[in-house]
C-alpha cells in the first residue's frame, strides 16, 4: 500500500535528521524483526519492520523503530523513537521515550522524561516515570506514577500518583478516588471538575479559561 509505505518514508526522514554525528548506526529492514532476551546491542539501531518489531534485550545506544506493531519489552540506555500502528512500552528505559502510534500501552520504568501522542493512550498500574510525562490523544487513561504529568485530550482518566503537578486540557476528565497528587492540578475543561473525597492534592486545584475560538 502506498500510504504506509510513504507515512514511514516521511518518519525515517526524520530520524535522519536526528543523526548529529557519524557514529555506527545499524541499519534494519525486514517484514518481521526480534531482539531476543539474551541479546546485547551496542551500536545505535534504527528498524523498519513492516508488521511487527520485538525488542527483548538489551539495547546500550539510540534506538529507532518504525513497525506496525512495535512491542519495546527490553532494556534501553539510551533515546527511544517509535512508530506504529501500535506501540507497546514494557521495559525500563533510562533515557527518553517518544512514541507515536494509534494506540500506545505505557507499562515499564523510565528514568528520563516522555512523550506519548496517539488516538488511545493508556499507562497502567505497572508504569514508573521519575520524570515529565507528557500524553496528547483522543482518550487517555494514566493510572501509574510519574514526576510531573501533562495531559491534552479529548477524554481523560487518571489515576495513580504524581509528585509534582497535574496539568490537563480535556472536554471531560475523571480524576479516579485514590489518586494522589503532590502539586497544583489545573485544568481545562467546559466544566467544573468535581473531585471524589478520597483523591489527594496538596497543592492548588485551579481551572483555567478555554480560549476562545
Amino acid at each position: 500500500m502506498v500510504a504506509p509505505v510513504k507515512h514511514k518514508f516521511v518518519l525515517l526522514l526524520v530520524l535522519a535528521g536526528l543523526a548529529t554525528d557519524t557514529r555506527a548506526i545499524r541499519l534494519i529492514r525486514q517484514p518481521d524483526f526480534t531482539l531476543p532476551a539474551d541479546f546485547v546491542e551496542n551500536e545505535e539501531v534504527w528498524i523498519w519492520a513492516d508488521r511487527n518489531a520485538t525488542l527483548e534485550g538489551e539495547v546500550r545506544n539510540d534506538v529507532a523503530a518504525v513497525a506496525g506493531s512495535l512491542d519495546l519489552a527490553g532494556s534501553f540506555e539510551g533515546d527511544i523513537f517509535g512508530f506504529g500502528r501500535s506501540v507497546r512500552f514494557g521495559g525500563f528505559a533510562r533515557d527518553h521515550v517518544r512514541v507515536m502510534a494509534q494506540t500506545i500501552t505505557l507499562q515499564g520504568r523510565v528514568e528520563a522524561n516522555v512523550l506519548a501522542v496517539g488516538s488511545a493512550i493508556e499507562a497502567d498500574a505497572a508504569a514508573e516515570f521519575k520524570n515529565d510525562v507528557v500524553l496528547i490523544g483522543e482518550h487517555v487513561i494514566f493510572k501509574g506514577s510519574a514526576q510531573n504529568l501533562y495531559i491534552m485530550a479529548n477524554e481523560v482518566t487518571v489515576g495513580g500518583t504524581v509528585q509534582g503537578r497535574l496539568r490537563i486540557a480535556a472536554e471531560d476528565i475523571v480524576v479516579l478516588p485514590g489518586t494522589e497528587i503532590g502539586g497544583d492540578l489545573v485544568y481545562t475543561a467546559p466544566q467544573d471538575l468535581v473531585l471524589d473525597s478520597r483523591v489527594t492534592v496538596n497543592g492548588n486545584v485551579r481551572r483555567t479559561a478555554i480560549p476562545p475560538g
